[in-house]
Parts: C-alpha cells; sequence; structure tokens
C-alpha cells in the first residue's frame, strides 16, 4: 500500500527508504545485482520490519546481510555452473550513510536467471536460519528493542500457500 508523499505519514520515511534501497542499484541488462536481485523482496521485509516497530536506519541494513549470505549461498552451491558468471560492480552508499567512508563496496550482479533460487534461498533458507540471527544480534547491539524479534520473526514466517483443486 503506497500513501501520498506526505512527510507526516509514519510510512513517509519506510516509502522513502524503500525507495532508496532500489534506487541505489544499478540495473545492468540480463544480470541482476546483488540487492537488487533482492530489491523488491527486501523492502517487503524492510517494511514488514518497520510495520513490527523496527527503527530503520544507517545502523540496520538487513540487505547487507542478505547480500553476504547470498553470495557466499552462490560460491558454495556452484550456482555459477547453473545459471553463468556473477560480475563484480562497484556499489556507492549515499554520502550521508557512514558505510559511503568506505565507498565503493564491492557488489556482485548475478543472472537473471537466478532470482527464482534466490527467492527460494531467501524464503527456506535465509528468514529460517539467517533473519533470526541477525535480529538477536542488532537487539543485543541495542539497534532493536528485544521483544521485536519474535514480533518480527512471526511477520515474516512464510504462510501457507493455496491448496490444489483435486
Amino acid at each position: 500500500m503506497m500513501t501520498d508523499k506526505n512527510p507526516m505519514d509514519p510510512l513517509y520515511e519506510v516509502h522513502a527508504l524503500a525507495g532508496e534501497t532500489l534506487a541505489l542499484q544499478a540495473v545492468l541488462f540480463g544480470i541482476l545485482p546483488r540487492l537488487a536481485g533482492a530489491g523488491f523482496d527486501d523492502a517487503a521485509i524492510i517494511v514488514t520490519l518497520i510495520r513490527q516497530g523496527a527503527n530503520i536506519d544507517d545502523k540496520f541494513i538487513p540487505d547487507i546481510s542478505v547480500g553476504q549470505h547470498w553470495a557466499n549461498h552462490w560460491r558454495d552451491t556452484g550456482l555459477e555452473l547453473v545459471h553463468g558468471e556473477r560480475i563484480q560492480y562497484e556499489h556507492n552508499y549515499p554520502s550521508y550513510f557512514p558505510q559511503s567512508a568506505s565507498n565503493p563496496q564491492p557488489a556482485y550482479c548475478y543472472p537473471d536467471s537466478s532470482l527464482g533460487e534466490f527467492r527460494r534461498w531467501m524464503r527456506d533458507v535465509y528468514l529460517k536460519d539467517k533473519m533470526p540471527t541477525y535480529l538477536t544480534t542488532k537487539a543485543k547491539q541495542g539497534a532493536l528493542p528485544p521483544s521485536f524479534v519474535k514480533l518480527a520473526l512471526d511477520a515474516l514466517a512464510p504462510v501457507a500457500g493455496p491448496k490444489a483443486l483435486s
């Protein structure tokens, strides 16, 4: 649900952040940037987290965790043999993010054909195994209230899909 661009709207910053996250990613023909591959998925996760009470700021950037774990999964499972080579590119954070001090950041672009595999991995691996650790760590660092972790994980849990017609 999009809202009008009204800075007084509580979801204004949510939409602005999600839009910036997507805009930061250079879309290259035939390949999927590291974050854009997750871009719409990441934006949905971020919006869900904010609706559960997360304070999304420059210290709470789940897409970095997603990108690192996906890159490791890609390498460790030999997905290059199935989908082709990934390409490294330079990703730059906006100047007002602390991460920009070390710009450019090395990132990867992945073949379009890997999007389905990425979504399966996100649902079956990252959200189940990696996200709980990420959120718990952020709570221990004081970036999230400890009570938030369970609320967020419940909100991000996959729902049962539709049943096939018999």
